[in-house]
């Protein structure tokens, strides 16, 4: 390391502590890290330099490559030799994971199906199209099925359906008041709802009380006003492989032959449905003990999952996270199912890429045909170097080599090369018999192989299927057993929760009425207080359903599946009737099924969609604003193997290092506030009825309504949790929710933000902390001005404001600022416990707060689901992301960063956990000097509370109006940070120079991807009506408008304004469903979208409303910039040259858009606009011969003219008046349609028509047209 640089951290140290000194001192003496993170950039350098080259030799690349994986090997070394330190308890883990890799006699193993194709990418027909001369090879994986389970006897049920006006309510009050049922209220357990919203009663498991007992008395008791019915557990099987000619009595016959009685009525086979290959699958409906005996027997079939394909050759590469690919792209590797990826390649390679799926290496191969033996020999030479240190894998792909050992006639020399290659590693080889797996013009071959280890080959089935791949390849199915992985516990967290949509108000509050209040410690009431709301919510609500299966597309049906099912037969006999004399007839015979197909799937997505957009009217963000949405994301599986998630949360939610101390209680001279009911009911009133519940799953509507029911349990409830200082564990569990970041590696903790569900109730204890603990905290400035996060009246347009502020004041007086952003690793989930106890101390909190959040912060656990069941895992440190307290504990505990001695050129900006550090100096040289001593105190002190930073993803930027030296140069750490010309910083692009052209770019580039992609949603005809066109254009509108305060006056500037109302202009076209051929400005008239450019001036004068008058009342200050926005918008209407037409019949705008009633639509602005099936605006695109009216002979055809003046629509125009009761004109017909909705429905109706007339005679023309040139 350099002296300068020793010495700027030296002198760092001498605003912090004699500590942080010897910290960084030892981390200067250690340049290891950044020697080694620098060459693997060179050797990452080199490799993108030749990788494109012509005039570079393959020996070169081939060397190149083999030294980029031996540093990656080199590097997992090293990394691996770190975790010496790793806990014992970890180890004991790590070693349990090797034990359960292994294969045990004696024990249930858990299956995992590996099926294996040679056969191109499994693509689906539905969104692929195959294309010509296209060989593919591809290998699917199947995941782990979850080990059987010992199902559970589920009890006997009494079922109560309403008939006439008696709720559930009055049924619940009648049964428990009726002296003769006494008895079946000892034996009900608990009373829940069904899905169609049916009283259920569920019996206790006691010996002579079954529910054909009860049934009489209950009939009795309510007579004529409900329907009793007793039910009894049934299951469910699937029977297939049954013949075509089978009937449902031959069903019940052979299997009561078989088995003997087994009580079968005539509806229990429920179904008898066609299967593939001519065959037929029964749905069977038998009682528990009946199917029992038929499963015991072995005569059940499951279907095996498919997981993943290895693929070769695909038609397309995916670009989501659950895909990777090699260099070259032909060689890919897709998680299909419900298994993540875990782990990918760092640099992808030519000829093979791996990925670690469900606990296995797997290896996508691709040797093209073309490919010289020189260039094998190399790929194949990577491969083995990669794989020799990676178990279990398995290898698989196309390597277009023939060898005896797999079935070939001969062996040629890529044989022979591959055969001495795989014999370095631990490998079997899994092809079998004799079958060709390439299936060409009358011939055959094997050149698509697989190997496994051996490990791996010990419980493999590998066989070559004739499903249908859309290629001469086969499909290879692979079968593999592996761990022994007996877990019986459900494999998802926490209750399956309630649908709120069945809430029966009256029946849960009934539920509440009837018990008595909770008692004894607080821990005990609470449980006792949640039971019983959990009970209410059995009785109110049905239980939601878990779909296990996915979804087909929105535009898939059986006409569909039947078309797709005949093209693949005809083209598969076309392929194999090549050089045979009736090939052209069976290749017409594919060509017309697949021309059917491709018809039918067209006209199934635009009917489907139609009906999609016409849906968005009731929900505007429903399916189809899902759908148009899903392509700007990924879709990647949620992760279930119970290794990689541990290591994931192990990492995201690392232990506390530091050592236990006692905090010294502060003096309570404060008497415990009472909590009221009017607190309560505030409390009540933030809680969003659509948030997720935590692990208990109430949902929050059901909660609130037990609020407004019993206010006196929560009350007595949580001022005993004060009293007693006890936050209870019941509301310290925590449910993880892993969110993958956009264009991350799966399987890496970085990859992921984990989100934490609590309970609702348990943040409703933490509002009433966070009430009494504010006011200390803020009390007398205890926090730094400087901190933007998680305040009140604070944000990141603060945040950003001043650090602009700094910069501009810099620049004003001829100086450079730097602006450093710094960002904190796992920053909410690292923060240590006894930090936070530490500062609070400080801050002079009562000893009941204090005794309350040492309890809240102790004996935290966290959920999570995996494929072996729930588990659960003890959180040391940490605010919990997702609570009330935490991120009020993070700002206690972070303010000392914002406090720090650091030198006076230097301020440091805080929000939340990100930090900026602005830098004003006269020189560069002083800005780099200045700024290194600030990061180093920063860092210093960081590592003091056990923060670790990304030093890695710190940016800078040199702010300056010098044009010779541009750049700084900042260490960080083992890096060295060059300042760029652009950096984000809280969502806004700030450069060097301050003008905003970058943010400008940025927002409209994103903005107008989301506006296309919500184009598909709003066409022209049809599709949701106006008012939802609107709703939805916000996501646009507020996509440009982010942070507007801060950026506004960029807008000063024409070539900005033209960039940002070209972005907004085309939304505005999809809202009133315009040409694209009309203006801006008649757009956002038409539509009532205010200009952004207005918009962005508004949102900047509010901002500095507020800021200068924070007690001014929200609303008049809103009315008032709106007042004035309306204003410009008028005078720009007036001054503009362009939609005259439309501002003849719109002079005024507020008018206009404060209108209460009226839906624009595709008709109506034509009309408005001028642009459309009139003969003027054709014929001005050369769409029409003339813009003459055919009637008038010498007047263009113009809206005026056809609305007002000419002669083939004056019955309806003589029609139109009569309605309103008025003679119309271009100046008055807009005021007509405005002073009632039937007025505006007349004229509409009106402009339907003639636009409808006008429609056909273009059509007829254009048809004459057509006729002409072809005579």
């Amino acid at each position: 390391m350099k002296e300068g640089n020793l010495g700027s951290i030296r002198k760092a140290n001498k605003y912090v502590s004699a500590q942080c000194e010897n910290q960084a001192e030892e981390l200067c003496q250690s340049p290891d890290e950044s020697s080694f993170a620098l060459l693997g950039g060179k050797i990452v350098e080199l490799s993108e330099f030749i990788k494109d080259k012509h005039n570079v030799h393959q020996a070169i690349k081939n060397m190149v490559r083999t030294i980029r994986v031996l540093y990656n090997g080199a590097k997992e070394e090293k990394n691996a030799s770190k975790k010496s330190s790793v806990t014992q308890a970890t180890q004991r883990t790590d070693a349990k994971r090797q034990k359960d890799l292994s294969p045990a006699k004696g024990k249930g193993n858990k299956v995992t199906n590996i099926v294996e194709t040679t056969a191109p990418a499994p693509i689906d027909p539905r969104e692929a199209k195959p294309q010509k001369g296209t060989k593919e090879a591809w290998t699917k994986v199947g995941g782990r099925k979850n080990t059987a389970q010992k199902r559970r006897l589920r009890p006997e049920l009494i079922i109560i359906s309403k008939k006439g006006d008696m709720t559930y309510a009055d049924i619940l009050r009648k049964v428990k008041s009726d002296p003769e049922l006494m008895d079946l209220g000892e034996n009900v357990s608990r009373i829940r709802r069904s899905q169609k919203g049916d009283l259920m009663l569920e019996l206790k498991k006691s010996p002579g009380k079954t529910a054909e007992n009860f049934l009489g008395k209950v009939e009795k008791s309510l007579g004529e006003e409900a329907q009793v019915r007793a039910r009894k557990q049934e299951l469910v099987i699937e029977c297939k492989d049954i013949d075509e000619i089978t009937t449902k009595e031959d069903i019940r016959d052979a299997l009561e032959k078989q088995f003997g009685p087994l009580g079968l009525q005539d509806s229990a086979i429920r179904g008898l449905r066609k299967a593939y290959g001519g065959t037929q699958t029964a749905t069977i409906s038998l009682p528990t003990e009946a199917a029992f005996k038929l499963l015991a027997a072995g005569k059940t079939i499951y279907e095996k999952g498919i997981e993943a394909a290895i693929i070769s050759e695909p038609y397309r590469n995916n670009k989501s996270g659950a895909w990777t690919a090699d260099e070259t792209g032909k060689a890919a590797i897709w998680a299909c199912g419900n298994q993540a990826i875990q782990e990918v390649m760092e640099f992808p390679e030519v000829g093979f890429v791996r990925a670690k799926i469900a606990g296995i290496y797997i290896y996508s191969c691709y040797a093209p045909p073309s490919a010289t033996i020189t260039e094998f020999e190399g790929m194949l030479g990577m491969l083995v170097s990669d794989a020799r240190s990676r178990n279990p894998k398995i290898i698989a792909g196309d390597f277009n080599a023939w060898a005896v050992d797999w079935g070939s006639r001969t062996t040629n020399a890529r044989g022979r090369i591959l055969l001495e290659a795989f014999a370095e590693l631990d490998l079997v080889l899994a092809n079998t018999g004799n079958v060709s797996t390439f299936r060409g013009t009358g011939s055959g071959s094997i050149v698509d192989l697989t190997y496994v280890s051996t490990t791996l080959a010990r419980r493999m089935t590998w066989f070559v299927s004739e499903h249908y791949t859309h290629s001469d390849h086969q499909a290879i199915f692979l079968q593999i057993e592996y761990g022994p992985c007996v877990d019986t516990c459900s494999r998802e967290v926490g209750n399956r929760g309630w649908s709120v949509k069945g809430l029966e108000e009256d029946a849960f509050i009934e539920m509440l009425l009837g018990g008595q209040s909770p008692g004894g410690a607080a821990t005990e009431k609470v449980e006792q207080m949640m039971g019983r709301i959990t009970r209410a919510c059995d009785a109110a609500m049905p239980r939601r359903r878990i779909l296990a299966k996915r979804r087909s597309n929105y535009w898939w049906n059986e006409e569909i599946a039947v078309l797709r099912d005949a093209c693949f037969r005809a083209r598969r006999i076309c392929q194999r009737s090549r050089a045979r004399p009736d090939f052209d007839e069976k290749r017409l015979a594919y060509v017309n099924l697949r021309g059917k197909l491709k018809q039918a799937i067209r006209t199934s997505k635009r009917e489907y969609f139609k009906e999609l957009c016409t849906e968005a009217n009731q929900s505007p963000w429903g399916t189809a604003y899902r759908i148009v949405m899903k392509k700007m994301r990924g879709r990647t599986p949620q992760l279930t193997c119970p290794h990689l998630l541990l290591d994931i949360v192990t990492a995201l939610f690392p232990p506390d290092k530091g050592e236990r101390k006692q905090h010294k209680r502060a003096l309570d001279v404060y008497t415990i506030p009472a909590v009221t009911e009017e607190e309560l009911m505030q409390i009540c009133r933030r809680i969003g009825d659509n948030k997720a519940p935590g692990l208990d799953a109430v949902p929050n509507r059901a909660l609130k309504l037990a609020v407004k029911t019993r206010p006196d349990w929560f009350i007595s409830v949580f001022e005993t949790c004060m009293i007693e200082g006890i936050f209870p564990d019941r509301w310290k569990r925590q449910k993880l929710v892993l969110l993958p970041k956009p264009n991350k590696h799966p399987g890496h903790p970085s990859s992921y933000r984990p989100i934490c569900l609590i309970d609702t109730a348990g943040k409703m204890l933490e509002r009433v902390i966070y009430n009494r603990l504010l006011p200390i905290i803020e009390y007398k400035d205890g926090l730094s001005e400087r901190q933007f996060g998680f305040r009140q009246a604070h944000s990141t347009i603060d945040a950003v404001d001043a650090v602009l502020k700094l910069a501009r004041d810099a620049m004003s007086s001829k100086k450079c600022c730097a602006v450093v952003t710094l960002d904190i690793k796992n920053a909410f989930n690292s923060a240590s416990w006894e930090w936070i106890k530490s500062s609070l101390a400080k801050t002079g909190v009562p000893s009941y707060l204090t005794k309350l959040l040492n309890s809240y912060l102790s004996e935290r656990t966290l959920w999570y689901d995996t494929d072996e069941g729930s588990k659960q895992y003890t959180v040391t440190a940490g605010v919990p992301q997702g609570s009330v307290l935490g991120p009020l504990l993070w700002n206690v505990m972070y303010n000392g960063v914002l406090v720090l001695p650091v030198p006076k050129e230097a301020t440091i900006i805080g929000f939340a956990d990100d930090l900026a550090v602005v830098v004003a100096a006269k020189e560069p040289e002083d800005v780099e000097m200045y700024a290194n001593e600030t990061i180093s105190a920063i860092k210093a002190w960081l590592e003091i509370v056990q923060l670790d930073l990304a030093e890695q993803k710190t940016e800078a930027v040199l702010i300056t109006n010098r044009r010779k030296r541009n750049t700084i140069n900042i260490r960080v750490g083992g890096h060295v940070i060059t300042s760029k010309p652009v950096i984000k910083y809280l969502g806004v692009m700030i450069d060097a120079k301050i003008n905003f052209r970058g943010h400008l770019d940025y927002a409209c580039e994103k903005a107008a991807n989301t506006s296309v992609s919500l184009a598909r949603m709003m066409p022209n005809i049809g599709g949701p009506r106006y008012s939802r066109r609107l709703l939805v254009a916000g996501v646009v509108r507020s996509t440009l408008l982010y942070a507007a305060p801060v950026w506004e006056e960029a807008l000063a500037c024409e070539s900005n304004r033209r960039r940002v109302n070209m972005t907004y202009r085309l939304v505005a076209l999809r809202v009133c469903s315009a040409f694209r051929t009309i203006s801006g400005e008649a757009a956002c008239v038409i539509a009532g979208m205010i200009p952004i450019d207005i918009l962005a001036s508004e949102t900047r004068c509010l901002y500095e409303t507020r800021k200068m008058n924070p007690l001014e009342k929200d609303a008049e200050c809103r009315k008032a910039a709106r007042r004035e926005s309306l204003e410009k918008w008028q005078k720009r209407w007036d001054d503009s040259q362009r939609g005259r037409w439309t501002h003849t019949l719109i002079p005024r705008i507020e008018e206009w858009i404060q209108r209460r009633h009226g839906e624009i639509n595709y008709h109506l602005t034509q009309f408005l606009s001028g642009h459309g099936g009139y003969r003027k605006y054709l014929h001005q695109f050369r769409l029409d011969d003339s813009p003459l009216c055919p009637e008038c002979g010498c007047t263009p055809e113009d809206p005026e003219h056809v609305m007002f003046h000419c002669p083939r629509f004056l019955s309806e125009r003589r029609r139109l008046e009569d309605s309103l009761k008025t003679t119309l004109s271009p100046q008055n017909i807009v005021g007509e349609m405005l002073k009632s909705e039937g007025n505006w429905c007349a004229v509409n109706t009106a402009i339907k028509r003639i636009q409808e007339e006008l429609g056909r005679a273009e059509r007829a023309r254009r048809t004459r047209r057509t006729e002409g040139v072809a005579a």
